[in-house]
């Protein structure tokens, strides 16, 4: 089916860019639609709005900063609430332990008047002050308060994730090491060096392919002699040959 000369008749002023041959007469419709056109057209008076990028831009940060600032409220409201239960919980250990010396204290007493009373006629051991009373208590209370204050703190550790361990110049010697036991064949240098070594020092883990990798060191087409002639570090065909001894192919 030949399109050549429809759009003519569709009454569209086509780009130098479209090919009518390879569309369908659905598409040639499609652009010649009078919205398609209008639209076109304004386009074209109006130019590129160039300002639009910036102005996304612009909104895109603004709800960026708007969701982080939420955030950031978010976490002092969650950190306020914290703080407060955990004055809460402070105020009620307090108030326990307050009650609990008050009882002991009363018992004491008790107990002290009753020592006194039996042994009122020899009573010559000397009866608890209140100063001491005051030490032990606050000797207590310093207790139980470092204990809760591990726990607490035990509490939060657990709560920070832990993050990924940094690399220390020690490991990265490691991995060099690694890399440095297997030469890659873009390594030129160290290829020309092991190349002209005696056998004893170039061992045949680092030499497993080492026909391939001398081979890489010349240029194609040109026979082992050439090759050798005029190249410094590059070693000559009786070297090769030597140090093929005791390097599995």
């Amino acid at each position: 089916m030949k399109l050549v000369g429809t759009h003519q008749y569709l009454g569209v002023q086509m780009d130098s860019k479209f090919d009518c041959r390879t569309h369908t007469i659905k598409k040639l419709l499609w652009f010649s639609g009078s919205r398609h056109l209008e639209k076109r057209e304004k386009r074209k008076k109006k130019g590129k709005d160039k300002g639009r990028k910036r102005r996304h831009r612009e909104i895109r940060k603004e709800l960026e900063k708007r969701e982080i600032e939420e955030k950031v409220e978010v976490g002092k409201d969650k950190k306020k609430e914290r703080q407060e239960e955990e004055e809460e919980e402070e105020e009620e250990e307090e108030e326990e332990e307050e009650e609990e010396e008050e009882e002991e204290e009363e018992e004491e007493e008790e107990q002290q008047q009753q020592y006194n009373h039996k042994n009122s006629s020899y009573n010559t051991t000397r009866t608890r002050t209140r100063k001491t009373r005051r030490r032990r208590r606050r000797r207590r209370r310093r207790r139980r308060r470092r204990r809760r204050r591990r726990g607490r703190r035990n509490r939060r550790r657990k709560r920070i994730t832990r993050t990924k361990k940094t690399r220390t110049r020690t490991t990265r010697r490691r991995r060099r090491r690694r890399i440095g036991r297997g030469f890659h064949q873009s390594d030129r240098r160290k290829m020309e060096r092991l190349a002209g070594l005696p056998e004893s020092v170039v061992t045949a883990s680092t030499l497993k392919s080492f026909k391939s990798r001398v081979r890489a060191l010349w240029p194609s087409g040109k026979t082992l002699a050439q090759r050798s002639e005029g190249v410094g570090s590059i070693p000559r065909p009786s070297q090769i040959k030597d140090l093929k001894v005791g390097i599995s192919s």
